[in-house]
């Protein structure tokens, strides 16, 4: 997919995103062992936890921002997703230079 066919959701609870991930983000839930607990508020206890754990370890990189917040979020989002998608391999765009 083309950078053109990027969707980026501004929902605050799940972050960027593009169609990609709202597939993987469907899987990842129907998989997720805390779906299943019976148990209510174990479940939304779990949840606030891991979420919490998560934002917690990003919480030193809040300093690295400069500039316009949203750019920096968006494009770091939109590198990590490339990097993700092609195994880490970068296009070298100056070729034999």
């Amino acid at each position: 997919m083309g950078s053109w066919f990027r969707l980026l959701s501004h929902a605050p609870v799940f972050g960027a995103s593009n169609v990609r991930d709202s597939f993987g983000l469907i899987v990842d839930t129907l998989f997720n062992p805390i779906q299943y607990l019976k148990e209510e508020s174990l479940r939304l206890t779990l949840f606030l936890v891991k979420e919490a754990d998560s934002r917690s370890g990003l919480l030193a990189l809040d300093e690295l921002i400069t500039g316009d917040r949203y750019l920096f979020v968006r494009e770091a989002y939109v590198q990590r997703r490339g990097c993700l998608v092609t195994d880490g391999q970068v296009e070298d765009d100056f070729g034999d230079f």
